[in-house]
């Protein structure tokens, strides 16, 4: 089964290439619906087939996203979403900004994503968010600042004691326990996206493990994962990313 998955994940990635570099522009932004969604997802194609060329692509995807960012009142980098400012992992900047780490970790010496990246920071900065989901509200801007390398020490301490301040103020009491409301703060939810268990994981991502316990990966959604660097291939055959890049 497996040279069958990976066959069709070249087939996919090769549509998503397409869609980027031929396609009419995506109306909308970020990591759910944007062209940063398609850059994580050639980032960690590169990842395992180690084709440079996707990379490049991913790049160009990113800086798509990045050009319909405005600076917001206070300077920071924000996703124009009609008439919002946009700060959120789903559709917003934490979103952009996550990828651009994924990004930087193959190839760190990209002075002007780097950039980007940091200043995308300040938008998960504010005194006051209105949802506390992972997606959509204070949880997810949490999880990013734990994990991001371009936040330093003071700015991640800084940024933990708000937004576990700000969940705290969204915990409701339930069932013996706290449960978080979801989309719109209408009801409870228990759902990763937008309730409970995405408040729990961005808590786990700030938090870290339990005093004595072994160091392990750092919590986060597994499509934010670190990778580890591709299995050099040397004389690699031009593939479809490559024609596609080559306008053929």
């Amino acid at each position: 089964e497996a040279p069958a998955l990976a066959a069709a994940a070249g087939r996919c990635t090769a549509l998503a290439v397409r869609a980027l570099v031929d396609g009419p522009p995506s109306p909308r932004t970020g990591l759910l619906h944007g062209a940063t969604g398609v850059a994580l997802l050639l980032i960690r194609r590169y990842a395992t087939t180690g084709d440079p060329a996707l990379l490049d692509v991913a790049a160009a995807a990113l800086r798509r996203d990045l050009d319909r960012c405005r600076a917001g009142d206070d300077g920071e980098l924000l996703v124009v979403e009609g008439k919002r400012l946009m700060p959120y992992l789903g559709a917003g900047s934490a979103g952009i900004a996550a990828v651009i780490d994924a990004y930087l970790a193959h190839r760190p010496g990209d002075a002007e994503l780097e950039a980007a990246g940091r200043a995308l920071l300040p938008a998960a900065l504010s005194a006051f968010y209105v949802q506390p989901g992972l997606l959509r509200g204070s949880a997810g801007l949490l999880m990013h600042l734990a994990a991001t390398p371009l936040c330093d020490a003071e700015t991640r301490e800084r940024a933990i004691r708000l937004h576990t301040r700000l969940l705290a103020g969204h915990a409701l009491t339930y069932g013996g326990g706290l449960a978080f409301a979801g989309e719109q703060l209408m009801r409870l939810s228990m759902d990763l996206a937008t309730g409970t268990a995405g408040c729990l994981l961005a808590m786990g991502a700030a938090l870290g493990t339990a005093p004595g316990a072994p160091p392990g990966p750092a919590t986060t959604l597994p499509f934010l994962a670190a990778t580890a660097p591709p299995v050099a291939r040397p004389g690699r055959a031009s593939g479809p990313t490559d024609r596609l890049l080559q306008g053929s």
